[in-house]
Formats: C-alpha cells, sequence, structure tokens
C-alpha cells in the first residue's frame, strides 16, 4: 500500500483500525436489541428513560443548531453540505486536536473527497429527506475511507462498517453472493435508521448517539449510569468511554470543520457538482458484469466498485432488485440492452445440495456448466455441503431443453424463487411440470396465490 493510503489509514479511519471497539460493539447492540419488544424499548433501554431531557445531560449535550437540511442543488455539494452543518462542539479542545492531526496531511483530505465522489449526493440527499445534520455525511470518511470494500480485522464491512450480526438485524442480506453490508444503497439507508434510533433513545443528544454507534449502546448506558451515579454529567464529553470511541466525535467534527473553512487550513477540495452521479437500474433479467460493462461503456473496475455488494461477477434480479450505473450512462445502457439477443441473456435456477450430488451432475440437470457454477457461487474445487445453495445460470433456451431431459422420476433440488406475477400454473409451464404435482411438492392448495420471494421445490 502506497504511503499516503497508509496515511489516510492511520489519520482519519477509526471504524476500521478501531474494529474492536467500533464493529464489535455494534455487534453487541445488535444483540441486546433481538431481546427487546415494543417500541418504547429500542436497543434495550428502558422505557422510562426513553425521550429524556436535555437538562440531564449537562451543558456538553451534541444538540443541533436551528435549521432544517437543506435539499436544495446548489451547483456544489461542499456549498450544500455546509449550509446543513448544525451540530455543537466543533471548538471543544479534542476537536482541535483531531483538526491539527489532520491538517498536516492535506493531500489525504482532498483523497478522500475523491473516493466519496460516486456516493456522497446520494447520501446528502437521504439526511435531507430525513432532516438529518449534514456531518453526517462524513461519518463514512471515518469509518471506512469512503471505501464500500473496507473490511475490518473484525469483521466489519462497508461504508459504514457493519459487523454480520447487526447487518442481519438492520436487514441486511449476507449470502455467498451478495453482501447488503457492501451495497451503497441499502448499507446508507440502514445505517441512518439505525442512527436515528439511537438518536431517539438518547434524548436527540448526537454525540451520544454517536458513540452508541461506535462503542455499543450497553457501553454508552453503562458510562452513563456511573456518572449519573456520582451526580456528573452524562453528555458525551463527559464519559469514560473506550479510547477509540473518545476520538470518534471529535474525528467526525475535526472534518466537518476543515470541510467547512478549507482555506482557513490549505486543504483543496476537488470540485463535486450538486448533480445525481449514480442511477439505478431495475433489471429483469440475469447479466455477466462484463455484458453490462459493454452495454453501458464503462469498465469493469468501475462497475464493481458501484456494485460492492455484488460478490460473484453476475447480476441476478432475485438477489438483488437494481444495478447503479454512473448517470451519464444509464441512456445508453438501456438502449443497448432493449438490442441485447435473447441467446446473450442469462436465466438461472436455485439447486439446493443433497447427498450424492456432484457439479457435473447438477450442471447436467440444471442446463448449466461446471465452470459457470463453479465462477458464479465462487467455488475452487468441487467439494459441495448438503443442504448448499448453488445457482445455476443458464442461457434460455438451453437451459428449458435441458429441463426439458432431465430425470423426472428422480427427486430432486431445483428451487425456484417466486417473482411478481408468478403462479403455480405459470411456474409448471416453465418446468415442464404438472402444476398439481407442483402443489403437492410444496404442501400448496391448487388454488393458492404466490407471493414474490417465496422458495418452490421443483423435482424434476
Amino acid at each position: 500500500m502506497a504511503r499516503s493510503a497508509l496515511l489516510l489509514s492511520g489519520l482519519i479511519l477509526i471504524g476500521v483500525s478501531g474494529c474492536q471497539t467500533g464493529g464489535g460493539a455494534r455487534e453487541e447492540v445488535a444483540l441486546e436489541r433481538r431481546d427487546v419488544h415494543g417500541v418504547g424499548a429500542i436497543c434495550g433501554i428502558d422505557e422510562h428513560r426513553h425521550g429524556l431531557e436535555a437538562s440531564r445531560f449537562g451543558e456538553g449535550a451534541i444538540r443541533e443548531r436551528a435549521g432544517k437540511a437543506d435539499a436544495t442543488p446548489s451547483g456544489d455539494l461542499w456549498s450544500r453540505m455546509r449550509r446543513g452543518f448544525r451540530l455543537d462542539g466543533k471548538d471543544h479542545e479534542r476537536v482541535r486536536r483531531e483538526i491539527e492531526r489532520l491538517r498536516r496531511y492535506p493531500e489525504d483530505l482532498a483523497r478522500f473527497a475523491e473516493n466519496a465522489r460516486p456516493f456522497l449526493r446520494f447520501i446528502m440527499d437521504e439526511l435531507a429527506q430525513r432532516d438529518m445534520p449534514m456531518e453526517l455525511a462524513l461519518l463514512p470518511v471515518v469509518e471506512s475511507g469512503f471505501d464500500p470494500f473496507a473490511v475490518s480485522p473484525g469483521g466489519a464491512a462497508g461504508l459504514w462498517q457493519f459487523m454480520p450480526a447487526t447487518g442481519e438485524w438492520v436487514g441486511l442480506e449476507n449470502t455467498p453472493h451478495y453482501d447488503g453490508r457492501r451495497d451503497v444503497i441499502a448499507s446508507t439507508r440502514a445505517a441512518l435508521d439505525y442512527l436515528q434510533d439511537l438518536s431517539r433513545e438518547v434524548g436527540g443528544d448526537w454525540g451520544l448517539a454517536l458513540a452508541a454507534y461506535n462503542a455499543g449502546i450497553g457501553r454508552v448506558r453503562a458510562a452513563m449510569r456511573r456518572n449519573r451515579n456520582q451526580q456528573a454529567p452524562v453528555d458525551y464529553w463527559s464519559l469514560d468511554l473506550p479510547r477509540e470511541t473518545e476520538r470518534y466525535l471529535p474525528r467526525l467534527l475535526a472534518l466537518a470543520e476543515i470541510v467547512a473553512e478549507p482555506q482557513r487550513f490549505d486543504v483543496v477540495f476537488p470540485s463535486l457538482p450538486d448533480e445525481p452521479y449514480l442511477a439505478e437500474m431495475s433489471l429483469d433479467t440475469m447479466l455477466d458484469l462484463g455484458v453490462i460493462a459493454d452495454l453501458a461503456g464503462v469498465g469493469q473496475e468501475e462497475l464493481r466498485r458501484l456494485n460492492p455488494g455484488l460478490r460473484q461477477p453476475l447480476f441476478d434480479p432475485s438477489i438483488t432488485p437494481t444495478l447503479l450505473l454512473p448517470a451519464e450512462t444509464s441512456d445508453r445502457f438501456a438502449r443497448e440492452l432493449a438490442r441485447l439477443p435473447i441467446d446473450k441473456r442469462v436465466e438461472s435456477v436455485r439447486y439446493r445440495v443433497k447427498k450424492g450430488d456432484t457439479l457435473g451432475g447438477i450442471a447436467h440437470r440444471t442446463g448449466s456448466s461446471v465452470d459457470a457454477i463453479r465462477r458464479i457461487n465462487g467455488l475452487r474445487g468441487d467439494m459441495l455441503k448438503i443442504g448448499q445453495l448453488l445457482v445455476a445460470p443458464v442461457l434460455p433456451r438451453e437451459g428449458r431443453s435441458k429441463l426439458a431431459e432431465a430425470q423426472r422420476d428422480e427427486a430432486g433440488g431445483l428451487i425456484h424463487v417466486v417473482e411478481e406475477g408468478d403462479s403455480l400454473w405459470t411456474v409448471a409451464r416453465k418446468y415442464r411440470v404438472g402444476y398439481k404435482s407442483l402443489a403437492a411438492w410444496n404442501r400448496l392448495p391448487v388454488k393458492s396465490v404466490l407471493r414474490p420471494g417465496q422458495e418452490l421445490d421443483i423435482r424434476i
């Protein structure tokens, strides 16, 4: 790694380098919250503590100044961000110390802005819609350096550094084919939902909410309890928290101060127009990322960067509903996709591995190939586990003919994931089986209404 990248990691990142405090603590929060029921007990805080008054936190509470998050495009993202800064506390001594650390390396501060270029407008739009402070748009700098592929030694991943258990708790899927923690759209919305929950639980004190995001609500509650027992203030600055957490908010506020007055700190940020960088494309067909890159006229590396949640080089609408492209390429992609021959498109079937299965046998039964199954599922050898779920890509014509040739008297392991508009009759026709048999295999009445996402066993 280049020296500058190392400096960026050492000077700015806390979510990755401080993973045992940050990511590990967030896993603790997730496990706590699963045992809580009712709106008044989010994150394990008792109902009587919900909505605490500001006076109970002390004078150091991180409050919002009056105003609303500005959603109006201004021609420049930095100007719009500055207008949305609302958090107090930037004159604290710990913030000043962080500013002095950061200003020694202005080239690294400018570099984070380039990393943020594809994603910053989307994050700011989400913050504006929720009326949240714009300082939070800089939180991925602290967490991951705006690198959606960042993974901490403790297992936290993505722009917002979710641990696996926390990601599952907030609804982010994590499969061999897709990691929602790295999906920029899904993880951003999950992170902001989570921060809003934490803010509500601590009476709107963003310092405590951010401390809980980094260290875990359990640690923050314990620190507040100790101070309360000693009749001491319970604001962020007064609590005894892990070292990384004590630098977490000052680092964020220091970054915001530098963004607010870059000329004062001899920092030159690249121009970021306040216009959409990303286009969300809804597709109903499976496509190889190489084909998508050719259709859109973008490099495969750029395509992977914008869609980091995809673990394999394949877009599958049954796994993730939208594809991200540079906005300027969306019209070309739509036009070229409409012209794409049917034999260049890919369909897929799900196959649940059973005893005695081999890759060759699965390839024959599904109309796929061993190489394609290996590639799409990230398999390095031939070892399979009973119960393992595989995606088998097939060309439409080839797949249908192969499926028709399969031995129908042998119990198979195909799985069909129901899509909008599917019925028992249409699914049965696709696989050339009787709809009554399909209903019987899945223990369903023959007049059942299927729901999107439902899995059906297909025995061929």
